[in-house]
């Protein structure tokens, strides 16, 4: 595990002193501070690992990159593979030199703290067929240089047909949830029904009311 040095401090100042020795008064001090440098990191939010895109989607990338001094450039780096082929692409994210107006560096009591928010267009890769897996990283560099990565991030390109086939299966998926979920509420309604009119009768409840109330609580849950 990396320790982080500590800062050094110093200053130095001009003394001017004439022939008869005289010091001149209120010399301008100025304060030299040392600091260690950290590499940049990376926190990638989107896209999720495992996760399938068609050759024609538009891909969201969110990352926060943090660097105790100053960013200098931000990268995406792609490798495009299957069983015959493998492609390395490089994506410019943010450059000092050419940033765009909402591309901006907020100072934090931890250094420098840059937002990405770029939408990642597929269809710039022809070559890009279902099938082929898509690995990226993204790259931070700060002037020293060093650089910093973020963990990476494994896409599964499939056709619009496969896409379509998956969401079928989630939203089958979803209704048989949302059936059970309502048969349940269903048999609750009636339990909690029933013990309300017996109270309303007979202004009491069993032991055995009890259990039931306290099953349809948890049944709740």
């Amino acid at each position: 595990r990396r320790q982080r040095q500590m800062c050094i401090r110093d200053s130095y100042w001009l003394e001017l002193i004439d022939r008869d020795g005289i010091l001149s008064p209120l010399e301008p001090r100025f304060e030299i501070h040392i600091e260690h440098d950290e590499p940049p990191s990376i926190s990638l939010s989107a896209p999720t690992d495992q996760t399938f895109v068609t050759p024609n989607a538009q891909v969201r990338i969110r990352a926060i990159i943090k660097d105790d001094l100053a960013l200098d450039s931000v990268q995406l780096k792609l490798l495009l593979s299957d069983d015959n082929t493998t492609e390395e692409h490089t994506v410019e994210l943010y450059r000092t030199s050419l940033r765009k107006p909402e591309q901006r560096q907020s100072v934090s009591s931890n250094g420098k703290i840059l937002s990405i928010d770029h939408l990642w267009d597929l269809t710039e890769y022809p070559m890009l067929h279902p099938g082929m897996e898509l690995e990226l990283t993204v790259i931070a560099q700060d002037f020293k240089p060093q650089t910093g990565a973020s963990g990476k991030r494994l896409l599964h390109c499939i056709s619009p047909a496969q896409l379509q086939d998956q969401i079928t299966q989630q939203q089958t998926t979803i209704l048989s949830h949302l059936v059970h979920i309502l048969r349940v509420q269903q048999q609750t309604r009636n339990q909690t029904s029933e013990l309300k009119i017996q109270v309303e009768e007979t202004n009491a409840l069993r032991t055995t009311d009890f259990d039931q109330l306290q099953s349809a609580e948890l049944t709740q849950r």
